[in-house]
């Protein structure tokens, strides 16, 4: 894992798409990118889509990971709501207990 002399992170640790992982992600309503007047799927899609940008360099792709949202309420501001991604790369038995990759979205970065 390459990092910089600040600590931060260069590369994904996950970048390997051969390897089961779940990234589970917590943020705010307000922080989740998107108009609040579009709707509920386009501002969870878009989530999605970040997330998977910042661990794989691609889009969500949905053969190739299961997602869930939790407390996604758009319409409220300040509720905490979380994402879930399990990505179980190139087997179709998933690994029971996948190594587990947290985040916090601040509005503009993981």
């Amino acid at each position: 894992m390459a990092t910089t002399n600040r600590g931060y992170l260069t590369r994904p640790a996950a970048a390997d798409e051969g390897t089961p992982v779940r990234v589970l992600v917590r943020t705010e309503t307000q922080l989740v990118p998107g108009d609040k007047s579009r709707t509920y799927g386009a501002r969870v899609v878009g989530m999605q889509n970040l997330i998977c940008q910042h661990v794989w360099q691609r889009n969500h792709h949905p053969w190739s990971e299961r997602a869930w949202d939790h407390k996604c309420e758009f319409m409220i501001d300040n509720l905490e709501c979380w994402f879930l991604i399990d990505h179980y790369g190139p087997d179709p038995a998933p690994d029971l207990d996948p190594p587990v990759l947290w985040y916090t979205w601040t509005g503009t970065r993981l």
